[in-house]
């Protein structure tokens, strides 16, 4: 009895060893440019295909008004980040000693700070490739 037991466990076994493997897919095999790598019914974040990782990229940065030694911070104006297109990105307003500071996920590439002040005006192009950057952007009262 013992052996009929013994022999089914081991016929049992090796049926379930014959079962068809699927094969996993690695998000690292294969970079076509498509986002995979998750379900959607996960709640880790997704990987770009294009090899850049998704970190936060602090960009700070000074308002300063007129240029030289005689150059004054300027408080409490908002200005914003546009991309390429001239869609903007992040906004943010200056403090007391008129630094400003973006947090997002931005990626390489050309930006455009700018002033959204009525009673100043002023821009600066950056380029983005690192994830923490400074910038000084100097305006002129209109």
């Amino acid at each position: 009895m013992k052996k009929i037991f013994i022999v089914a466990m081991l016929l049992l076994g090796a049926c379930a060893a014959k079962q068809e493997k699927k094969e996993l897919k690695n998000p690292l095999e294969v970079l076509n440019g498509k986002v995979y790598g998750v379900r959607e019914d996960s709640t880790m974040p997704t990987i770009p295909a294009t090899g850049t990782k998704n970190q936060i990229t602090r960009i700070r940065g000074t308002l300063m008004l007129g240029e030289g030694i005689s150059a004054t911070p300027l408080k409490h104006t908002k200005v914003r980040m546009l991309d390429d297109d001239g869609v903007t990105v992040g906004e943010a307003t200056s403090d007391i000693q008129g630094k400003f500071r973006f947090s997002d996920i931005y990626f390489n590439g050309h930006y455009t700070v700018e002033i959204t002040s009525p009673k100043y005006k002023g821009a600066t192009r950056i380029y983005i490739n690192s994830y923490d950057q400074e910038v000084v952007v100097v305006a002129q009262p209109l």
